[in-house]
């Protein structure tokens, strides 16, 4: 929660992106007791939390699960129907 308020992400957005993660049992933990997916997850999270007019994705489906392949996909096409531009560079899209 601390990182969430240090970025002015909303809470409640965050807590419901973190829902369609899988991550919503984890919002209390640490990041040093997270696996490496999740941690993964917690990042694209926090650093997309308020995205602009352009974001670019550098292999942004690495190390997920099916899950949260799903829910990012979801995100990219709600960010572009919202107007922002969106880049992803993937060796392997989903």
């Amino acid at each position: 929660s601390e990182h969430v308020s240090l970025l002015e992400i909303d809470p409640g957005s965050f807590a419901e992106r973190a829902g369609r993660y899988g991550l919503a049992r984890w919002l209390d933990t640490p990041v040093h007791g997270l696996s490496t997916g999740n941690v993964r997850k917690a990042w694209l999270l926090l650093t997309t939390g308020a995205p602009g007019e352009l974001l670019v994705l550098d292999e942004p489906f690495n190390g997920l699960d099916p899950q949260g392949v799903g829910a990012l996909a979801g995100d990219i096409d709600t960010w572009m129907a919202t107007g922002c531009s969106v880049t992803v560079v993937a060796h392997e899209p989903p």
